[in-house]
């Protein structure tokens, strides 16, 4: 047992090889949960509201429509979403330009591996085109994605499957052949909806019971997914 590997679910069946990395992008790939919650939070408390991490975890994953309906269950008011939003949106270009979201670890070991193994890298985001490309841009690793599904690709946003549905089909592979890489329980669901097998690495908040079902390992991070991936792909885990 790898010691940085929390727990490995067993699962009925046999593994079939890795050939696509599907990857979450919002507190998987790069740090921005922590930087997007301190905004939020702030712009929320600028209006008398207290926005709590375990609060602000429940919305990693949604798409917009969803998100200002939670916000709304929690303050019962029907514009502070809509008027915080430009705001947050300010402040998190700013601190995109000045380099402020950095990677999460293990990413770019993560992504060298899947290059020497020839295995395909799509992003699989909530967010819009021109967001994940502020994001990823500044490192680099933009142009290393072969390629993304982001919000305008997307009718049916995480937890439904679709995401990792249109994930699996721009990598070219089944489902079944690609790994779901996500921080949030919508998006683990949604991996593992797609027939996806799902590895979390967990951000703000750790996996909870209800969720567990839907995945297969969770790691501490994004080093820890390429032993996973050498124990399937070397048949070690039937």
């Amino acid at each position: 047992m790898i010691a940085a590997i929390v727990y490995d679910i067993e699962k009925n069946g046999r593994y079939s090889m890795i050939k696509a990395l599907l990857f979450d992008m919002d507190g998987l790939m790069a740090d921005t949960e922590k930087a997007t919650y301190s905004i939020w939070k702030k712009v929320y408390a600028d209006h008398g509201y207290d926005l709590t991490v375990p609060m602000y975890a429940r919305t990693c994953g949604m798409d917009r429509d969803d998100t200002k309906k939670l916000i709304y269950s929690y303050f019962h008011d029907d514009t502070i979403y809509d008027t915080c939003r430009p705001i947050w949106l300010d402040e998190y270009a700013r601190m995109c330009r000045e380099g402020q979201i950095p990677l999460k670890k293990g990413l770019i070991e993560l992504l060298d591996y899947c290059d020497t193994h020839v295995l395909r890298k799509v992003v699989v985001s909530t967010s819009t085109p021109e967001r994940i490309s502020a994001v990823l841009s500044p490192s680099g690793v933009y142009g290393r994605m072969d390629a993304y599904v982001t919000s305008l690709d997307v009718t049916r946003p995480k937890p439904d499957p679709q995401p990792f549905e249109l994930g699996a089909e721009a990598a070219g592979f089944s489902a079944s052949e690609s790994l779901a890489l996500e921080d949030s329980m919508a998006g683990v669901e949604s991996g593992k909806r797609a027939g996806c097998r799902v590895i979390c690495v967990p951000d703000l908040v750790k996996p909870d019971e209800a969720h567990r079902k839907y995945i297969d390992c969770v790691c501490e991070s994004l080093l820890d997914v390429i032993p996973w991936i050498e124990k399937i792909n070397h048949g070690e885990m039937k």
